[in-house]
Formats: structure tokens, sequence, C-alpha cells
């Protein structure tokens, strides 16, 4: 609706054929195409913005990601991405934290990766930001709570466990002894985001941005 009524035209880009599927199905009228946000198909000076939603942490190599969004941006068009805060900051995600502390084999092998809260230090986005080639001064940075309302207390657990890209490689690594310790303390620590609905589960994220000189 939002795009609708700024008479926007708007191009999403996943990597995963399925999530094409499904974002097809649900916005018929918007353009979706497989690809590599490390190595966009997409014309030079394209866009007058490009957003990316909790992807900076799935890439090997982020820094390529934003100098791609830089290439693909007209001059004095903006790029914004959010990541999640370290999860020891996160109400909802701390409880899921903890359980996998408390509980888990954490010697399990898991594909190298930057560090979760990488992004949270508004120091790493300036300077990576402006490495690729964006204004460093131009920079927006803030945190934003959102609630996730969930039908059930074990919600969050089976979300990590089938369709969240890290966590859930953990934690099918794990025994059914220890999922079974985890699943019982977060469903435990669910109980305190209760509401008539279901559950409203408190996450802290970032927000950047910034303006390609």
């Amino acid at each position: 609706k939002m795009i609708e009524e700024r008479k926007a035209s708007a191009t999403g880009v996943d990597f995963s054929g399925e999530m094409i599927r499904v974002a097809k199905s649900k916005y018929p009228g918007i353009e979706f195409l497989e690809g590599d946000a490390q190595q966009l198909d997409l014309a030079d000076e394209s866009f007058d913005a490009v957003v990316m939603n909790f992807g900076m942490l799935h890439f090997s190599q982020p820094l390529l990601a934003m100098k791609e969004a830089l290439r693909v941006l007209r001059p004095k068009g903006w790029f914004a991405f959010t990541v999640w805060t370290n999860p020891v900051h996160s109400p909802a995600a701390s409880i899921m934290f903890e359980a996998k502390q408390k509980f888990a084999d954490m010697n399990v092998p898991m594909p190298a990766g930057f560090p979760y809260s990488f992004f949270e230090s508004s120091e790493n986005c300036r300077n990576f930001l402006s490495e690729a080639g964006f204004d460093p001064a131009s920079m927006h940075y803030e945190h934003q709570t959102v609630h996730w309302l969930v039908p059930t207390a074990g919600y969050l657990f089976d979300a990590e466990l089938n369709s969240v890209v890290r966590n859930a490689a953990f934690l099918r690594q794990q025994s059914p002894e220890n999922l079974l310790k985890m699943r019982a303390y977060v469903e435990e620590g669910m109980q305190q985001f209760k509401v008539s609905e279901g559950y409203s589960l408190p996450f802290l994220g970032c927000v950047i941005a910034a303006e390609k000189q």
C-alpha cells in the first residue's frame, strides 16, 4: 500500500527461489528476482533507495553487499538495513540465548560468520558504510523494539528450530534430551509475555541508514 501511495516502483531480491515464489503469490504487482545481494544483476544507478531487512549477518562478505547497494543507487540515494542486537539486550531473544547457554552442547561445528552483534556497534556500521563508499556523516542509527505476536509459548522455539538459518543449524545438532530441556526453559520464560491473543514477544533491533555521496 505504501509503495502505491508513493507511486514507487519496487524490485525485490532474494537468494531463495521458494521465498520468491511466496512473495510473488502475495504481491503479484511487484517484481521479484532470485539473486545474490553481494552480486546484484541490476544496472548501475537504477534505484533511489535500497533496503535490507535483517539480511546483513547472513552474508559471507557483508561489505560486498553494501558496495552493491551503492552501485545500484543513484547519487544522493539512501541505503538502509536492519539487524538484531546482541540477544542479551533483547527481552525475548535473551531467553532463547540463556536456554542454549544452560543446556546446549556449544562445541558443534558451525560455518564461519560475522559475530551476531557486529553491526550493533554504530562504529562498525560507520566504518563499513564508509569503506563501501557511503557518506559516513550522513549515517542514521537507532534502536527499535518490535513485538512479535505468536499463538503459543513454544512458537519461538519451533521457529528457531525450523526456520532461522544459523540457530536452526545449531539446534539440529543437539541431542533430543538437550532440545527438550531448552524447549521447557523457553516455554517457561515466555509466560512473562502472555497477552489475551497469545504471546507478545519483544525484540530489540537496530535501524541503520546512509546516503550515497
